[in-house]
Formats: structure tokens, C-alpha cells, sequence
């Protein structure tokens, strides 16, 4: 009775197993990746020992890509082209703003690479940040006894320069000897000491370099004030500044401190009378 038992429960066993090999291929596709055992490789010669995927394993499936919040647009002031170095680049011939440059600095560039500048100053946070200087800078701060308010008050309208007795030496409200335009200027770019034009550092939100600079004009013109006797002018002068800059034609130099010469002041000479 018992080996009866054994051979109907045989019987069973083996007809269970024939009907999931059956079904495993007519539903060939689900069972990829799917490796026989021996034991099953014995009763069905006809199935491959290794079935293999066809269908991309969720696992090796790249993760995808997010959206940018937000794409730059036309208007977009970072949104420029890669700075591109041209194939020939000279660091001595002037950009296109310095036509409208008479004192070898720009402070309007059309063509400031700001994507250039913003990789660089990437490269160099640190630095950049030990040279940004006050956001605002004003008469103020760098002129004794003298206001802001002052200061841009001064009208010199009437004055012409001229050597000759007339009013405009001898009346005028409140200025200085030598009439001058004052501006505190954030420089795109300017030649430094040895004639090369390199790019100034000043992006408002990364690093500012405020100079002032202040242009004669009339330059050897009379001085106020002086009876023409005097022979006095007024004459130009100049400062040299340490500024953080990068040369355009070289960027793979980096950030690093160049010599610029600005004007800075406009002063009354008085020649020798001998």
C-alpha cells in the first residue's frame, strides 16, 4: 500500500513539474534571466540552460535628468554665449570700447565676458574677495573737510580756462582751484603699465573694485582765482592702482593683481617766474 502511496505521489510530482515547464515557454518572455537547473535541463532539452533578458533591467536604468528650474533667456545677463578666445589675440591692441576711452580705461564693455569671469572667479573666491572693496564710496570717505553733498554740488559753469582778466577767475561759488569732473568709476577694462589691456574684475554680486578718478576739465587751462601774470595751468594727474584683472587672451592664467594707471587728480601748477 505504501509503495503505491510513493508511486501516485512520483506520478504527481512529475506531471506538476512538466505543467510549469509548459507554461514557462509559452510565457518565454516572463522568465528572462531565468537559469535551468540541472535537474530540469535533464527532462527539457529543448530550453536553452540560461534564458537571457531582452527587457532593460530597472537597476541598470540611468536615473533621469531634471529639469533646470529655470532657462536662461535672451534678456538674461549671464545668458552668453561660452567666451571663445579669438585665433588671433593681441593683449596690446585695444577692444572696441576704448574709442571712447581717451584715459586707457572703459567703464562701459559691451563685450565683458561675464561667463569667463564668473568660471574664474569660481576658481578663485578667496582672492576676489580680498580685494572687493565698500560697495559705496563718496567724498565722504576720501576727502578731507569735504562732503559728498559738497562735492557733487560744485558748479563751475562759468568757467572757460581762459588767461585773461575776466569774471571767470574772479567769481564762482564754491569748488576747486582747478574745475574737474569727479566719478567713482567700477573700470570693465583698462591697459596697465606696460600697455596691455587686461579685464578688471567688478561684477556687483561677486566682487566690486571702486576707483575714484578724477579728469581736469580744462586741462592748461588757467587756475581760478590767479591773476594770468601767474602763467599758472591746471594739469592732469595720475595714480598708479594695484586692481585684481585677467588677461582675455591668456584666461588660463587666472585671476591675478596688475599695475593701471587712472587719472586722479587735477592740480594748479605754477611755473618758475625766473
Amino acid at each position: 500500500m505504501t509503495r503505491v502511496w510513493l508511486i501516485e505521489i512520483s506520478v504527481f510530482l512529475f506531471l506538476l513539474h512538466c505543467t510549469v515547464v509548459i507554461f514557462a515557454e509559452a510565457n518565454f518572455g516572463k522568465y528572462e534571466g531565468y537559469k535551468l537547473h540541472p535537474y530540469e535541463r535533464h527532462y527539457n532539452a529543448s530550453v536553452p540552460d540560461y534564458i537571457p533578458r531582452t527587457t532593460p533591467n530597472p537597476i541598470d536604468e540611468p536615473e533621469p535628468v531634471a529639469e533646470p528650474h529655470h532657462k536662461p533667456g535672451k534678456h538674461d545677463k549671464y545668458a552668453q554665449k561660452p567666451y571663445e578666445k579669438p585665433a588671433y589675440c593681441d593683449s596690446r591692441t585695444p577692444p572696441i570700447c576704448a574709442k571712447d576711452a581717451p584715459f586707457g580705461y572703459c567703464s562701459i564693455d559691451e563685450e565683458y565676458p561675464f561667463e569667463l569671469l564668473n568660471k574664474l572667479l569660481g576658481e578663485s573666491i578667496f582672492l576676489a574677495r580680498q580685494y572687493s572693496d565698500l560697495k559705496d564710496q563718496s567724498a565722504q570717505d576720501l576727502v578731507n573737510e569735504v562732503s559728498k553733498k559738497q562735492e557733487e554740488s560744485f558748479d563751475y559753469s562759468f568757467y572757460t580756462g581762459a588767461f585773461t582778466f575776466d569774471t571767470t577767475h574772479w567769481i564762482g561759488p564754491e569748488g576747486y582751484i582747478c574745475p574737474s569732473d569727479v566719478a567713482y568709476e567700477r573700470p570693465l577694462r583698462a591697459v596697465n603699465a606696460n600697455g596691455e589691456w587686461r579685464v578688471i574684475v567688478n561684477d556687483p554680486s561677486h566682487c566690486t573694485q571702486t576707483q575714484r578718478v578724477e579728469i581736469c576739465r580744462n586741462p592748461e587751462g588757467a587756475c581760478r582765482l590767479l591773476a594770468p601774470c601767474y602763467k599758472s595751468r591746471c594739469i592732469q594727474k595720475f595714480a598708479s592702482h594695484r586692481i585684481l584683472s585677467f588677461d582675455p587672451c591668456h584666461p588660463e592664467k587666472g585671476l591675478f593683481i596688475d599695475s593701471f594707471r587712472l587719472p586722479s587728480a587735477c592740480s594748479c601748477h605754477i611755473p618758475s617766474l625766473h
